[in-house]
């Protein structure tokens, strides 16, 4: 037991307080994006992209708060404010490491036209999943809009298409 403030509190109580504390930090984006989504679906779009926006202000490392701001940007059609947070959430957490991530912001980047940071970021995705129906499906669009050879954007975006028929001939 341990005297706090004339009160004898067990270690037990003790270690549950700092466990519910440690939750309660660990689990903060978790609430924050229920809220945004909450939101959002409620028809608040400007205060769901409001409050993801402070919490970045906030935490400025958490990528997953950024992807999630950029694809609601994305989806109010602003893909200039999307582009510049992909790549926020590209630059922090485990963004570099993601294909899907890097191919959400290769779109945006052709999008706005940055058509060769698009390649490079769709080249990085491609070359970390290469069986990825979506990542080579943007690797092939990118390639064609910064005009490289027509043959190798074809293959992709065949690989693109065939890629969900061998999951099925997989499965017989």
């Amino acid at each position: 037991m341990i005297r706090l403030f004339k009160h004898y509190v067990p270690h037990a109580v003790l270690l549950l307080g700092v466990i519910d504390l440690l939750l309660l930090v660990a689990n903060n984006l978790a609430w924050v994006q229920r809220m945004a989504f909450a939101r959002a679906r409620m028809g608040d779009e400007i205060g769901a992209r409001r409050l993801l926006a402070n919490y970045i202000a906030l935490n400025p490392r958490e990528g997953a708060a950024s992807a999630m701001l950029a694809r609601m940007q994305r989806a109010a059609g602003n893909p200039a404010r999307a582009a510049l947070l992909f790549r926020h959430a590209t630059a922090s957490g485990s963004g570099p490491a993601d294909p899907l991530l890097l191919a959400e912001l290769s779109e945006m980047e052709a999008l706005i036209g940055n058509t060769e940071t698009a390649l490079g970021s769709a080249g990085q995705a491609h070359s970390m999943q290469r069986g990825n129906q979506r990542v080579a499906r943007v690797m092939a669009v990118t390639m064609e809009m910064a005009g490289h050879e027509a043959g190798g954007a074809d293959v992709l975006m065949a690989k693109a298409r065939g890629a969900g028929m061998s999951a099925n001939l997989a499965s017989r």
